[in-house]
């Protein structure tokens, strides 16, 4: 084992459905030539997916030339994974709804199990677009070389960006885009004084809190309060909210109307037509995907809370367990010692030639063994270096590194926010910032949706910016030609 790279990087840790990869890669595996195995290394909360560089790369290829040549393929890769995720989403509704104080430990530990075989069912369908795109952005960066090669008329930066964001830009109603509108409409209200009464506002409120309270959990939360959103609204009176609504909705009718325009403009063909039609569909795997895992684990929240109050294990302890160390924690079994190791530093990967066999490395063990397969980056004193253009624009401001919540405290508006990988639960830093900068992603990471919607200049998949930036650089971000210098 050897050449690794980390392909992802994510903050939150929550192994009893991570470690599913176990079960999951085994099936993806079944459907590539190019076989990849996954290493998983948490510590502190942190967590690297790393992956063998060439056969990552070349499992990529073999997924792009399938969403390239072949029509139906991402057509039923949606289909399966919105039919699972549907299930799944229905499954965590039931959990809401179920009084868990009243369950046995064994009907508990049922529910676990099967919400496992949901998320497993729904996560191995929408991995394989995926890997098409994080870390190496390889569908982004064959349709961009698609316009770059068919029209040599193009001839600024800009003009391909705007064209490539048309018809990238997909008109479904995500959750966060959801949340946005209702809150703009609660604001509207009350900017226009019409017939809202404490008691309205309250259950106006109480209303959205229930059906937001998890659009930024990610992994480990944390739930949204009334208060919390009661905050979003205060600052949206700030603004003019029902200017911005109006906007919003306008954009949303225009999106498909301004597509077909941009089409007709650029002449192309049936097949170039179709392959940006997969560009779309697989963005509308990863949100709908994602959507439903954050939704699901921020109900989950309440099981682990209730596995916490019968066992002797905290939530952090509980969510670096496997699912299957679940019954030895109703047991007693005397797991502390080995789950606090976990949370300190630890290595997931699957063992043998069928990739099937999960090994767990703690320690020190697990610093030599990261040491050992990592590749050795430099990066030198460089003070330019490229990505890819998530949304065109350009920028100038202070360099802030946000990769996690507390991060966000130093974040101020106008700064340029460079992460490895943004994360729902960042979104009001990127809100303030005047571009945003990351080491991973391609057009269906949640840094290139978001800067869309947010219309903040955006350049993805530098591979090196949080390694080569600090805190306070100054820097100048052209996202129309992914383009960024320190100054």
């Amino acid at each position: 084992m050897h050449n690794y790279f980390p392909a992802n990087e994510e903050d939150g840790v929550n192994l009893l459905f991570i470690c599913q990869f176990s079960k999951i890669w085994p099936k993806v595996n079944k459907q590539l030539k190019n076989k990849v195995q996954i290493i998983l290394e948490v510590k502190e909360g942190h967590i690297k997916w790393c992956a063998n560089k060439e056969t990552y790369q070349k499992a990529g290829r073999e997924v792009l030339k399938k969403l390239i040549d072949d029509p139906k393929y991402i057509k039923q890769v949606k289909e399966k994974t919105k039919k699972a995720a549907d299930a799944f989403i229905n499954f965590s509704k039931k959990i809401q709804q179920t009084a868990l104080t009243k369950l046995t430990n064994q009907q508990i530990i049922q529910l676990i199990n099967k919400h496992d075989r949901l998320y497993l069912k729904m996560a191995h369908h929408g991995i394989l677009p995926a890997i098409v795109e994080v870390p190496f952005g390889q569908f982004n960066n064959y349709l961009t070389e698609l316009l770059n090669n068919k029209f040599a008329y193009f001839k600024t930066k800009k003009l391909l960006a705007n064209y490539f964001q048309s018809l990238t830009q997909i008109n479904h109603l995500d959750s966060a885009k959801s949340e946005l509108i209702d809150r703009l409409k609660i604001a509207s209200q009350i900017k226009a004084k019409k017939d809202l009464t404490k008691e309205k506002f309250q259950k106006l409120i109480k209303q959205h809190t229930e059906k937001y309270f998890w659009i930024n959990y990610a992994y480990q939360g944390p739930i949204l309060k009334e208060k919390d959103f009661i905050k979003e609204i205060l600052d949206d009176l700030k603004t003019k909210p029902k200017q911005r609504l109006q906007k919003l909705l306008k954009e949303r009718q225009n999106t498909d109307k301004n597509r077909s325009k941009t089409i007709t403009e650029l002449k192309l063909t049936a097949k170039e037509k179709q392959i940006f039609i997969s560009a779309r569909e697989s963005i509308f795997i990863k949100i709908y995907r994602k959507d439903a895992l954050t939704y699901s684990l921020a109900i989950m929240e309440k099981m682990l809370k209730e596995i916490s109050r019968r066992t002797n294990y905290n939530l952090t302890q509980i969510r670096h367990c496997l699912t299957k160390e679940i019954p030895l924690l109703f047991k007693n079994q005397k797991l502390k010692t080995e789950l606090n190791k976990r949370i300190k530093h630890m290595v997931y990967y699957l063992k043998d030639n069928k990739l099937t066999t999960p090994v767990i490395i703690t320690g020190l063990a697990a610093k030599k063994f990261m040491d050992k397969v990592l590749v050795k980056e430099t990066h030198g004193e460089l003070t330019e270096f490229t990505g890819a253009c998530a949304c065109p624009g350009k920028a100038r401001g202070k360099v802030k590194i946000i990769n996690v919540t507390k991060d966000m405290a130093k974040m101020n508006k106008g700064d340029i926010l460079v992460s490895i990988a943004t994360i729902p639960e960042i979104v009001p830093a990127m809100k303030k910032s005047a571009a945003i900068v990351t080491d991973i992603g391609g057009i269906t990471s949640h840094a290139a949706i978001v800067s869309r919607e947010l219309k903040t200049p955006c350049v993805i998949g530098t591979q090196k910016a949080t390694k080569i930036l600090k805190d306070g650089d100054l820097v100048e971000v052209d996202a129309e030609r992914g383009i960024v210098k320190k100054i």
